[in-house]
């Protein structure tokens, strides 16, 4: 049975993404208790320093420094609030030693196990897990049918089909939610959550009306783990719908939602009534207002545009309307005929000028040659508006500089198009890598008449260089490249040798002369080599086991969400704008990833003046036209 908060207790609440952190702090104090605040960086909503006393903000991989804070404020009891998705397992973050050596003897790392490792790490402190929910008897939902109808005969027998099968793989701990057709499992959730697997089941289904059945776990900790079903999973339920927003159906075991009643029965119903009993509940625990007032608004869409309509820029905005939080109201181009055959084709608006744009959006994804970048963005930033920059994200570094100065004082989003960093193969690739000293990279393409206008280090050789930078955490010591002019006046092949200051080295060659398509990363860390594929889009780790009497060779096919890396670069962009938190890609990122990338080209032109090599120095540009 949940106990009652103690008033002589110090509380701490780990806030994760979406309203629920919110929802704990204001029943907090509703309670007479003003709870210390630690912020996730890569999940928490920036809107909590305007609701919170004391926030106090820590990267997931600083497990360190979360222990020393707690030990500071004197915290005794903790409450984990809100969603840490698990895909973060495959991010940016850096795990500092702490976390290295407790990953490290996990032989699963599903949601029970890390969460159970971080509780247990919390227990020996002296510091008690208690259960959110104490905080929320107020608005805890309760057993029956939340829409004005009840389920049909049909949706009965879906809801059975999928009650049975949801509780299987939950007892699996690999998802908690399944999406049912005509008693056919069309999607099942693992890494990605509920939302993205409503969206999934969409794009599969066909047109059919959907049944969302979201269940408990068999032994659901409900000191960490609370199932919510929440507005915005109505929403893209509705969105997801072949009606067109009407009639979505949710079914949802009574515990499941809010994690309350431990009492049979099945929720039904569409946003409407949801949304009602949500906001019922937040006037019953004393809290004004709709749900879309606590915290960010996560129901909204952001209206946006595709300034360059080229056929990387007419990627973007297909890729825009597969993107559920972006409302993709039309293009701009200079040939205002291409921009207008384009959005007739695709139903939007062809933008006459520049202005136009600008007063309509909240965020424009920018592919034009790289000489306009900075011009357009500071355009963008007098208008409120925010930016996606393709790669490289300036000309030159002077206007990387004035942009990334401007971005931070302004508050303004500015993500750079390195989009390699949203491979799956990568993403998977990067949660393994720990202390990488040696690279091998080849990113070679058959010759094409696009992007003659620039170099191959700007065009190609920056994707890999970006993904170096991001795996080592050390400055460049020193840089070594050749490279020739082949067909074009500019460098069409080129060879670089990166040394880092913790003594790696990363040895990269470019080349859009070569005979195949070639897209390979390697990398070797103590005992251990890691391959990504970036045309398959898939990670393998190859080890040495030493535990046996012998050594012997391991290969593992890292796990990895599937996913298109321009969408998910698209659905980042749009997730920061709408949270305000910093992109994974930002101004200092592609100024970096554009200063090494000057520094090969510099020592290019010096090996050509010294071998008397043509060669013409090119601006920098993307080559996007």
């Amino acid at each position: 049975m949940t106990q009652s908060p103690d008033k002589n207790d110090r509380y701490a609440i780990i806030a994760g993404n979406g309203r629920f952190p919110f929802l704990v702090l204001e029943s907090a104090r509703a309670e007479g208790i003003d709870p210390l605040v630690v912020a996730i960086r890569e999940e928490a909503s920036p809107d909590l320093e305007a609701k919170a006393t004391d926030v106090r903000w820590l990267s997931l991989g600083e497990v360190g420094k979360f222990f020393e804070l707690l030990k500071s404020e004197q915290v005794n009891k903790v409450v984990l609030a809100g969603q840490v998705k698990h895909v973060q397992l495959f991010s940016s973050v850096k795990p500092d030693g702490l976390l290295n050596r407790a990953l490290g003897g996990l032989e699963r790392r599903n949601t029970d196990a890390l969460i159970g490792t971080f509780v247990r790490m919390l227990e020996a402190r002296g510091i008690q897990v208690v259960d959110s929910t104490a905080f929320l008897k107020a608005i805890l939902a309760e057993a029956g049918t939340f829409s004005a109808r009840e389920p049909d005969e049909s949706e009965k027998a879906d809801i059975a089909y999928g009650h049975e099968i949801a509780k299987k793989i939950a007892g699996l701990d690999i998802g908690q939610t399944i999406v049912v057709a005509e008693r056919a499992c069309v999607a099942i959730e693992a890494m990605e959550g509920t939302d993205a697997t409503i969206e999934r089941a969409a794009t599969l289904s066909n047109g059919r009306r959907l049944v969302v059945v979201k269940v408990s776990k068999p032994h659901q900790d409900m000191r960490f783990d609370v199932p919510v079903v929440g507005p915005k999973t109505i929403q893209v339920m509705n969105r997801s719908h072949p009606g067109g927003g009407r009639g979505a159906d949710v079914a949802v075991r009574a515990r499941a939602f809010a994690g309350s009643s431990e009492r049979g029965g099945n929720r039904t119903g569409g946003v409407e009534g949801l949304d009602a009993q949500w906001n019922n509940g937040l006037r019953r625990a004393g809290m004004t207002g709709s749900a879309h007032d606590v915290g960010a608004n996560d129901g909204d869409r952001v209206p946006i545009a595709v300034i360059g309509v080229g056929e990387h820029g007419k990627n973007h905005a297909r890729a825009l309307r597969q993107v559920a939080g972006a409302e993709l109201v039309g293009v701009f181009d200079v040939q205002a005929e291409r921009a207008r055959q384009f959005a007739a084709e695709l139903g939007i608006r062809a933008f006459a000028n520049l202005e136009e744009v600008l007063s309509a959006v909240r965020a424009v994804c920018v592919v034009i040659p790289t000489s306009s970048h900075a011009e357009l963005a500071h355009q963008a930033f007098d208008a409120g508006v925010d930016v996606l920059l393709e790669k490289p994200i300036s000309r030159t570094l002077e206007e990387a500089d004035r942009l990334t100065r401007r971005a931070e004082a302004e508050k303004r989003i500015l993500q750079v198009g390195h989009v390699e960093r949203f491979n799956p193969g990568v993403v998977a690739a990067r949660s393994v890598t720990h202390s990488p000293l040696f690279f091998e990279v080849h990113r070679l393409g058959v010759f094409s008449p696009r992007s003659l206008d620039v170099d191959v280090v700007f065009d190609l050789m920056i994707h890999d260089l970006d993904l170096v930078l991001w795996m080592v955490d050390s400055p460049v010591k020193e840089v070594r490249a050749v490279g020739l002019a082949v067909l074009s006046d500019k460098v069409d092949i080129a060879n670089a040798r990166v040394e880092f200051e913790n003594g790696t080295v990363a040895n990269l060659t470019a080349s859009r002369v070569s005979t195949e398509k070639v897209r390979k990363f390697r990398y070797f860390q103590p005992y251990e080599y890691v391959s990504i594929d970036f045309a398959r889009r898939d990670s393998l780790a190859i080890r040495v086991d030493r535990d046996g009497p012998e050594p012997k060779i391991g290969f593992q096919k890292l796990e990895s969400v599937p996913g298109e890396p321009l969408r998910a670069e698209l659905e980042a962009f749009v997730e920061s704008v709408l949270t305000r938190r910093p992109p994974l890609v930002g101004a200092r990122e592609g100024r970096a990833a554009l200063a090494l990338a000057v520094q090969v080209m510099e020592c290019i032109e010096q090996h050509a003046a010294s071998v008397k090599a043509p060669l013409v120095r090119s601006e920098g540009r993307s080559g996007e036209m």
